[in-house]
C-alpha cells in the first residue's frame, strides 16, 4: 500500500548548515577546476595570441601533451565524474533504495516539507519540483493512465517527450532517484557538442583548449546546483539545442533540423531558435531543397511528437503549452499572472517594483499582460537584423589557416578546383561564423528571460550556458564566467531578469571582440 506523501520520505529534512555545505562545496568544485585551468592553460593562450594559430603547436614536445589525453572521451569521462559526483550526493538525500511510490498525492492535496530552504537566503531558488512535482504530480498519475494533459489538479505546461522521458525511467523501477538518471545524464552529454565546437571551430583542433572549456563547462555551478542536484528539466531540451547548432556548423542540415525538433519537444522555448538557425542556413546555401528540407523536417518532427494531442485536442494542447494560438479553451482554469511575494512564483522584468512599493502591485501585475507584446517585438527585431545583416565568413583564424594550407600544397598554391584545399575556402565562404550563430542564440535566449511575460526562474539559465563558450577564447572568459555564475546563484531572485538585461546591452561588445 502507497504510504501518504506528508508520511516517510514527506517529513525528511536536510539541516541548514548541510544545505549550505552542499552549495558551497559545488562553488568550490567550479573555483578549482576554473583556477587549474587558468593555470595549464598559460602557455596555450599566449602561444594563440603571439602566434596566431596554436593548432601545430599544441602538438610539439614544448608543451610534451598527449593529444588523446585531450580527446572526446576524456573529456566526457571527467565531465561525467563531476557531475555524477554531484547527482550521488543528490541520491544519498532523497534515499537510494526508497521507493517513489511513497509519493502518491500531489502537493496540493497534502503539502510537502521541503527538502531545501536554505534560511535565511532563500533567494538561492532550490526548488524541489522533482520530489514534490514531477513525480507525484505528472508520473504518478501518467503512469496510472491520466491523459498527459488533463492530469490531476495540474497543468503539464511542457511538450510530449519530458515526460515520456522520466515516465519511462520511473516505470522500470521503484525507485525515488531513477527518473531523474536521464537528466543528469543528458547534462553530461552536452558536453560532447560543447567539446566538438570548442575544438573544431572555435579553437581550430586545439584539443586542450577544447578539454579546458568543456571541463570548466561542466563544472560551473549553476548547470552542476540546478540540473545535477536538483533534477530540475533544462538538460535534455540543452542538449538537443547545442547538438543542432554543432550539426548546422558542420552542415548535417537535415540532422541539425531534427535535433532542433527533439529539443522543442522537450521544451517549447526552443522554438525561438528555428528562426535564428534557419537565417543562417538561408545565409549558407540561399533558397534550396535544404532549406525546404530543413522546415519540413522540423514541422513533421514537430507534429510527430505532438500526436496525437495536436489532432484530438488542438486548441487546449497549445494553451498547456502557454500558446493559445487557437484561443482559450471553455474548460482552461481562468488564472491570470499577479504580483506575488511567494518564492514558488516566477518573476519578471517589473516584479522588483513592486517590493519598493505596495502602490505598484497593480501596475506590475498589469504590466505583466503586456511583456510579451515587447517579447515578441523584440525577437522579431533581432531576426530582421539578422536576416539583413551582411553574411560573415567563417573566422580569420580559418581563413588564414586554410590559405596558409593551400600556398603549401603540392598545386603551388594555384587555385583550381581539383585542389582540395581550394575547395576547403568555397565551402567556407559558404558557412557563417560560429562565434555568431552562438551569439545570436543567446541573445534570443536572454531576451526571453528579460521579457518573458509568464516569469522566469533562476535555473532557466542552466540552458544558456553552453551558448556562452565563445567568452573563453579570451583567458579572462573563464573567470567572468565563473563569476557571474555564482553571483547568479546568490543575486535576489527579484532581479535575475535584469542579470539577463545587462548581459544582453554587453553581448554586441562581448562577441565583437572575439
Amino acid at each position: 500500500m502507497d504510504i501518504p506523501f506528508t508520511e516517510g520520505f514527506g517529513q525528511l529534512y536536510l539541516p541548514v548548515y548541510l544545505q549550505w555545505a552542499i552549495l558551497l562545496g559545488i562553488i568550490a568544485i567550479s573555483v578549482v577546476v576554473t583556477y587549474l585551468s587558468w593555470r595549464v592553460t598559460v602557455p596555450i593562450w599566449r602561444s594563440k595570441s603571439s602566434s596566431g594559430p596554436s593548432s601545430q603547436k599544441e602538438a610539439s614536445p614544448r608543451f610534451g601533451l598527449d593529444m588523446r589525453k585531450y580527446g572526446l572521451f576524456h573529456t566526457t569521462l571527467a565531465a561525467t565524474v563531476i557531475k555524477g559526483s554531484v547527482f550521488v550526493i543528490g541520491i544519498l538525500i532523497i534515499g537510494v533504495l526508497e521507493p517513489r511510490t511513497i509519493l502518491n498525492a500531489c502537493p496540493s492535496l497534502a503539502p510537502p516539507v521541503a527538502i531545501y530552504q536554505f534560511a535565511p537566503w532563500s533567494h538561492v531558488e532550490a526548488y524541489t519540483d522533482y520530489r514534490d512535482i514531477y513525480l507525484p504530480c505528472l508520473v504518478a498519475p501518467f503512469l496510472k493512465g491520466a491523459n498527459l494533459y488533463h492530469l490531476y489538479g495540474v497543468t503539464y505546461n511542457y511538450p510530449p517527450l519530458f515526460l515520456y522521458l522520466i515516465s519511462g525511467f520511473a516505470y522500470v523501477a521503484n525507485l525515488i532517484w531513477l527518473p531523474a538518471f536521464p537528466l543528469v545524464l543528458f547534462d553530461v552529454l552536452t558536453t560532447i557538442p560543447v567539446y566538438l565546437i570548442a575544438r573544431d571551430f572555435l579553437f581550430q583542433r586545439n584539443a586542450r583548449l577544447a578539454f579546458i572549456v568543456s571541463l570548466v563547462w561542466a563544472a560551473n555551478p549553476i548547470n552542476l546546483f540546478y540540473n545535477d542536484l536538483m533534477w530540475l528539466n533544462t538538460a535534455p531540451a540543452t542538449f538537443f539545442l547545442v547538438l543542432a547548432i554543432y550539426l548546422l556548423l558542420k552542415q548535417q542540415w537535415s540532422l541539425s533540423s531534427l535535433a532542433l525538433a527533439v529539443s522543442t519537444g522537450f521544451k517549447q522555448i526552443s522554438v525561438i531558435f528555428f528562426p535564428v538557425l534557419l537565417i543562417f542556413l538561408f545565409k549558407s546555401v540561399g533558397f534550396s531543397k535544404k532549406l525546404i528540407a530543413y522546415v519540413s523536417i522540423y514541422i513533421l518532427s514537430l507534429v510527430m511528437i505532438s500526436t496525437p494531442y495536436i489532432f484530438t485536442e488542438a486548441q487546449y494542447y497549445f494553451w498547456s503549452l502557454d500558446f493559445p494560438i487557437l484561443g482559450i479553451p471553455v474548460s482552461a482554469p481562468n488564472v491570470q499572472p499577479l504580483f506575488s511575494t511567494s518564492f514558488s512564483d516566477p518573476v519578471r522584468i517589473t516584479t522588483f517594483l513592486g517590493y519598493l512599493s505596495s502602490s505598484y502591485g497593480l501596475f506590475v501585475t498589469e504590466s505583466y499582460l503586456y511583456l510579451n507584446y515587447f517579447l515578441i517585438g523584440s525577437i522579431i527585431i533581432v531576426f530582421i537584423f539578422l536576416a539583413i545583416e551582411p553574411v560573415r565568413s567563417f573566422s580569420r583564424y580559418s581563413q588564414w589557416h586554410v590559405k596558409t594550407n593551400l600556398l603549401r600544397s603540392e598545386h603551388g598554391g594555384s587555385i583550381e578546383s581539383q585542389n582540395p584545399f581550394y575547395n576547403s575556402i568555397v565551402r567556407l565562404s559558404n558557412m557563417v561564423s560560429p562565434e555568431r550563430v552562438l551569439g545570436f542564440c543567446l541573445a534570443i535566449f536572454l531576451i526571453f528571460l528579460t521579457l518573458y511575460g509568464g516569469g522566469v526562474y533562476k535555473y532557466y539559465f542552466a540552458g544558456i550556458t553552453p551558448l556562452v563558450i565563445p567568452v573563453f577564447k579570451k583567458k579572462s572568459g573563464l573567470v567572468i564566467f565563473e563569476a557571474l555564475s555564482i553571483f547568479l546563484i546568490f543575486v535576489p531572485r527579484e532581479i535575475s531578469p535584469w542579470v539577463a538585461f545587462v548581459f544582453l546591452l554587453l553581448l554586441p561588445r562581448i562577441f565583437r571582440d572575439l
